[in-house]
């Protein structure tokens, strides 16, 4: 006896539009699968597992190089985030960054800082820190106070093109 899948009989209880796609495609492929009985139509029974097998393998092949991707994407980012020492070179970018500084007699302290690298010589860099007292600026001779660098982390929600 062929069920159809839409047979009330075969109905599962679950609602398919509140899982995710390769479930209910999944689900739906069983479906198929136990709507034959298997002792008349057996070639029909074994092209539908082998469709689900092939389907099922195909997620999983799919899952886990997203997963792979998304361990690369996350250790490089990461990386990215970590904070530099000054000493392995500054951003290779103009921008707003964390920094670590270190003046003589007074406690460390992580500020918000600009570098500005407005051309190919070394007195062209310059850090603008925003500090509790004002702005300051420190130009390479003044490089040794800021320690440490770091990218800031934006708070501002990603585009829906950027997800």
């Amino acid at each position: 006896m062929h069920r159809s899948v839409n047979d009330p009989k075969r109905q599962s209880s679950t609602d398919l539009s509140k899982i995710p796609e390769p479930f209910a495609t999944f689900e739906r492929l069983v479906a198929n699968v136990v709507a034959i009985d298997y002792h008349q139509e057996k070639e029909e029974w074994s092209k539908r597992i082998t469709d689900l097998l092939t389907y099922f393998s195909d997620t999983i092949k799919n899952a886990s190089v997203q997963m792979e991707e998304l361990e690369h994407e996350l250790i490089a980012l990461r990386e990215s985030w970590r904070w530099k020492p000054v000493s392995d070179g500054l951003p290779k970018e103009d921008g707003e960054y964390r920094v670590f500084v270190q003046f003589p007699d007074e406690e460390d302290e992580v500020w918000t800082a600009y570098y500005y690298n407005s051309g190919s010589s070394e007195a062209a860099r310059y850090w603008l820190l925003m500090t509790p007292y004002g702005i300051t600026k420190l130009m390479n001779d003044d490089f040794d106070f800021v320690t440490h660098w770091a990218f800031i982390i934006s708070e501002k929600p990603l585009k829906e093109e950027q997800k």
